[in-house]
């Protein structure tokens, strides 16, 4: 029988926020927490907070045309990669290392598409065009919610209205549903899709095996589960640092061949170099 709920084993009394127990992931950091996570992994926070403020300069700085659709997608698919990692940065600091896996695939979701766009500009119609397949997903899921909860006939009618416009455009433009594996092919990333993405996606969708990483096993009783570890925890962030490090890096890559102009590429050079030294010392 589990015992107890437990702070993570890479956390002690003196690391862990001490309101941890009333308030969770929203205590203060009283004890250092931020503090322990930086002496650990400061090499790699460092990077990615020069990355993101070489991002989010940059951000501010494309020439974007009002008229041009790759110009446009690109952009704002850029700033959701670089506000999903600054989220995911975030949530790291509390030592939320579930979140931060979470966050890592909602940082890989606009980039797939940003690297295929950036590779092959007529993607960014592809990606324009297959939003009408996900906008009549989302119409026939409320027609269903509003048939089930009885809504109003004349509304009804207008939104089966809509069904049917939009099933009309999808045929006038030939337009197909485009999943995340096949933008990560379209981008050259599909082994990314096939690891980072995929287990990310455990754990998104609380999977039983994603759930198991948190139950504590006692080898002397042949794994009996002694307590479930609910705690902030920092021992395996250097590696969740230097997944995102190298997502932005794509990221600001694929801006750079769509704005060729803009990204200091010698500057962005030096951030992949640092990247790949920090994960030679650490492997």
């Amino acid at each position: 029988m589990c015992e107890n709920y437990k702070q993570s084993d890479s956390t002690t009394d003196a690391e862990c926020p001490s309101t941890f127990n009333t308030k969770g992931f929203l205590a203060e950091d009283d004890q250092g927490f931020l503090a322990t996570l930086k002496t650990e992994h400061g090499k790699y926070i460092q990077l990615c907070e020069e990355l993101n403020e070489f991002a989010q300069k940059l951000q501010f700085a494309l020439p974007v045309h009002g008229q041009n659709v790759t110009e446009i997608s690109s952009a704002l698919l850029f700033s959701r990669v670089l506000s999903n990692f600054q989220a995911t940065l975030i949530v790291s600091f509390k030592g939320m290392r579930y979140q931060v896996d979470i966050l890592t695939r909602c940082i890989l979701e606009p980039l797939f598409p940003l690297v295929a766009i950036s590779k092959d500009r007529s993607h960014s119609d592809d990606f324009v065009n297959t939003d009408a397949c996900s906008r009549l997903r989302l119409i026939k899921n409320i027609i269903r919610y509003r048939e089930r909860n009885g809504s109003d006939t004349t509304d009804l009618d207008r939104l089966k209205e809509l069904k049917d416009s939009t099933e009309e455009t999808i045929n006038e433009n030939g337009a197909k549903v485009i999943d995340k594996r096949m933008w990560s092919q379209k981008a050259g990333l599909e082994d990314w899709y096939d690891t980072v993405y995929s287990m990310a996606s455990d754990t998104l969708h609380s999977s039983a095996m994603s759930l198991e990483r948190a139950l504590c096993l006692d080898p002397s009783k042949e794994g009996e589960i002694h307590a479930i570890d609910i705690g902030p925890e920092f021992e395996t962030f250097d590696a969740c640092y230097a997944v995102i490090a190298n997502c932005l890096i794509h990221a600001l890559k694929a801006v750079g061949r769509i704005f060729p102009r803009v990204v200091n590429k010698k500057e962005l050079d030096d951030f992949e170099s640092r990247l790949e030294k920090l994960n030679r010392a650490e492997n």
